[in-house]
């Protein structure tokens, strides 16, 4: 019955695999794995073998660099609907996974593929290639603009488009998060964001940030 339940949110979280091919649809159901894992705890360990391919059917998983230092920098966050392009690239070149992969405040529900399973699909079947090629390119697309921000950016206008992609307000962060996720300092994000709370852009209490003007915030970045 579980197995089933599992089945049905893949097909509602990913509508393509509803359009492979009977054998695809058959081998997808009878060796998937469906995986439940806990908050806080690292999926993948940097330098390690990857399981197989991550698609998330619940919760949301961070995929972020540790430094020498210490400091962590976010690359992206894998939410349900989408699949973790890095363990694709861990399973084509046959690679350890070069970072960490962590699950953030709610468990995560996982399908896993394993390297013989996602060959064979791809191999097989169109809808899997126009896949996997759509959600590659989408993710080096968000993490060129990343890199683009954190080589060429200043500060305070790397922090206003991280609070611009942000959604709801007021938003719920600490200074340390955003830090993790723009690659810089605690100390920094606090000092820039008292910055922009007195040029009236945003409002501060405490692990809240309410956006107070949106204009000013796009103009700092250029929009």
């Amino acid at each position: 019955m579980q197995q089933q339940r599992f089945h049905d949110e893949a097909l509602e979280r990913f509508p393509f695999l509803g359009n492979m091919t009977d054998a695809s649809r058959k081998d997808f159901r009878e060796n998937a794995q469906f995986l439940e894992i806990p908050a806080y705890s690292n999926m993948i360990e940097e330098g390690t073998q990857c399981r197989g391919v991550v698609m998330v059917l619940r919760g949301v998983i961070r995929v972020y660099q540790l430094r020498e230092d210490g400091r962590e920098m976010t690359l992206y966050r894998v939410g349900p609907g989408q699949l973790c392009v890095l363990t694709v690239a861990c399973m084509m070149g046959a690679v350890d996974y070069p970072v960490i992969a962590e699950v953030e405040d709610e468990d995560a529900h996982v399908i896993l593929l394993t390297q013989v399973l996602f060959r064979r699909l791809f191999n097989s079947d169109p809808e899997w290639q126009r896949y996997i090629f759509g959600a590659m390119a989408d993710r080096l697309m968000e993490i060129m603009v990343i890199l683009g921000e954190v080589v060429f950016g200043r500060m305070d206008e790397r922090l206003a488009a991280w609070i611009l992609r942000q959604s709801g307000n007021p938003i719920a962060a600490t200074h340390e998060k955003i830090a993790a996720d723009i690659g810089t300092a605690r100390e920094v994000v606090s000092r820039v964001l008292k910055d922009m709370e007195r040029r009236d852009m945003i409002a501060l209490s405490r692990g809240r940030i309410t956006v107070t003007s949106e204009r000013r915030l796009r103009r700092l970045v250029g929009e």
